[in-house]
């Protein structure tokens, strides 16, 4: 198995966001499913819902927030929104 160089660019740049942010992020645990499959198998799940906000998005609005105020052009104040 080979691993295409998009993917692996977008790894790195995943790994990057992830060391910007990382101070602020409540650490939520890898839950491994219950359901059995013939080849062995382990299906795992990440559980972003227990971040504070109980959201996943929280990482990319963080992340973006995180990129701007570094940036003295950052344009307008931004907003981010959630509809369940």
């Amino acid at each position: 198995m080979t691993t295409s160089p998009r993917v692996l660019a977008q790894a790195a740049r995943s790994v990057v966001a992830h060391r910007r942010i990382r101070h602020w992020l409540t650490p939520t645990p890898c839950i491994e499913s219950r359901k059995s499959f013939d080849d062995d198998t382990r299906l795992f799940y990440k559980a972003e819902n227990f971040q504070q906000t109980g959201s996943f998005k929280f990482r990319g609005g963080l992340c973006q927030v995180v990129m701007s105020q570094r940036d003295e052009d950052s344009g307008p104040d931004q907003a981010t929104i959630s509809a369940a």
